[in-house]
């Protein structure tokens, strides 16, 4: 038993009577009036329980990191996507309030782990889906009876603004950056600009020099976010000659991005002293490559549609969304080709 605030601010008592196994509400309307009347209606409840000889089961309070785990076992979850939830976890959510009871959680503490995920560099995306794993956790403890109100159950996913396109790097940024990076970093700078694959883990630091087909002109990528099967991502020749260079010079290479012989797994600090070198102070990431790619395509003229499937993107609407600015320009552009007879009189 206790007292929870809706999200249209009604104060309620959520129960159950004797022993059964649904939980009730009973509210008791908005402002203070509603919090003092659930309160003593609460402890109406159960002072009359005690004196009738019957209390309300009690419930294990457990903590956020207990209801984790418990989810994580129970879930019949992808190897990937539970890879993927427990290094979310682990990174940022239960170093801040793994500890605490699910109960003692507010919305005002999802709000500071986003602030605190924003101030990391993490994009709207990421922050999304990692709120939205942890009111899937809160939820599937309330299913469970586990625990009895959700705290995050008022989350709703952000939408991006329109107007607030990437930033994108220009063209004497990026031979700043490629002069003064380390031949891995120069390397790993040539493969983003030429497939706009996601500078990370699961994509970039994935490939394989085994992955590049040669006969069929591509590069076989998993992507990362739509998690689609494999997919052929083609290649320039002038690339593909690169690569299969690298393959005759080192025959026994594992892996397409490689440092000393090991596979690259961040670069983060290379890519910060090599901005330093460049003499660039604004804030540009190895991502940002990957908006190179995707606004070259476009500014070409390249089909949406194909854009899309190039990046990896789930549909061309989130194309369209992320880079609509450069598709203004282009409709302006087919304007100029625009040939309307003059219609007036002789």
């Amino acid at each position: 038993m206790s007292v929870h605030q809706t999200a249209d601010g009604r104060w309620f008592v959520a129960f159950r009577e004797d022993k059964a196994r649904k939980v009730r509400r009973r509210y008791f309307g908005r402002g203070a009036d509603g919090k003092i009347a659930a309160k003593k209606w609460e402890a109406d409840y159960l002072a009359e329980a005690g004196r009738a000889g019957h209390t309300e089961p009690a419930r294990p309070a457990l903590t956020f990191t207990e209801l984790s785990q418990k989810y994580l076992d129970a879930k019949p979850l992808s190897p990937r996507t539970r890879a993927t939830l427990l290094y979310i976890l682990n990174l940022h959510v239960l170093p801040r309030w793994g500890g605490r009871q699910v109960a003692s959680l507010t919305m005002a503490d999802m709000s500071e782990l986003d602030e605190a995920l924003a101030k990391l560099g993490r994009t709207l995306g990421t922050r999304n889906r990692i709120r939205a794993y942890c009111k899937a956790i809160c939820n599937w403890g309330v299913d469970n009876e586990l625990v009895q109100v959700n705290p995050f159950g008022r989350f709703r996913p952000e939408t991006k603004k329109e107007g607030r396109a990437p930033d994108l790097v220009t063209e004497d940024e990026l031979k700043a950056i490629y002069t003064a990076a380390p031949a891995h970093l120069q390397w790993a700078i040539e493969i983003m600009m030429n497939t706009g694959v996601r500078p990370g883990a699961t994509e970039l630091f994935a490939l394989k020099m085994s992955d590049v087909d040669f006969a069929a002109g591509g590069l076989w990528v998993a992507r990362s976010k739509t998690n689609s099967p494999r997919a052929l991502l083609p290649l320039r020749p002038a690339i593909l000659a690169k690569i299969s260079a690298l393959a005759t010079a080192e025959p026994g290479r594992v892996w397409l991005i490689e440092y000393d012989g090991h596979q690259v797994r961040s670069l983060k600090t290379a890519w910060r002293a090599t901005l330093r070198r460049a003499g660039i102070t604004r804030r540009l990431r190895p991502y940002d490559l990957r908006h190179w790619y995707g606004s070259s395509l476009l500014r070409a003229g390249a089909d949406l549609k194909a854009v899309s499937e190039l990046m990896g993107h789930s549909s061309p609407n989130l194309t369209l969304s992320t880079y609509y600015h450069l598709i203004d320009g282009q409709k302006r552009t087919a304007l100029e080709h625009l040939h309307v007879p003059d219609l007036g009189e002789n």
